[in-house]
């Protein structure tokens, strides 16, 4: 085995096995037989990253974690996160709808997406997420300080 690890190591794959994957649902990691311990390790190197300010040394490893495993939230959020901090917003943006997408009751990534919008000049749209957000916050009374940071976003706007 490689000394970079289990991931690093995986061998290439033809679109049309990956097409075949996917519409079984199965993910690369699985496929691939990489432990989801694997992915945790691989996720914490990109969080503590992320941590430091890392946020170029963080991408590539949530690009990984999101190839191999795109069921698991975290990395979706994680790769918005990092790209949004690295000026790459309307990637970043759609890296956040998919973590949407898979929990339409949280709204950090709504806040996510609207901040992306703001720094692309869509004011429009960042208005009606904005609005999204503060809905979606009443649904756990956790996320009134990130309502209130919303309201503050779209009253600045």
């Amino acid at each position: 085995m490689n000394p970079k690890g289990p991931i690093e190591d995986l061998p290439p794959f033809q679109a049309s096995q990956l097409q075949a994957l996917f519409e079984q649902g199965i993910s690369l990691a699985e496929a691939s037989n990489i432990t989801p311990q694997a992915l945790e390790d691989k996720y914490r190197i990109a969080y503590d990253h992320c941590q430091a300010g890392e946020f170029d040394l963080a991408l590539p490893h949530f690009v990984q974690l999101v190839t191999l495993q795109p069921y698991d939230r975290r990395f979706h959020l994680g790769l918005g996160i990092a790209m949004k901090q690295e000026g790459q917003y309307e990637q970043a943006a759609q890296s956040l709808t998919v973590a949407l997408l898979m929990d339409a009751c949280d709204p950090a990534p709504t806040v996510q997406i609207a901040e992306c919008l703001i720094k692309m000049d869509m004011l429009v749209g960042a208005r009606e997420a904005l609005q999204t957000a503060i809905q979606q916050s009443y649904i756990d009374a956790k996320h009134t300080p990130l309502r209130e940071y919303a309201q503050s976003m779209l009253d600045s706007i």
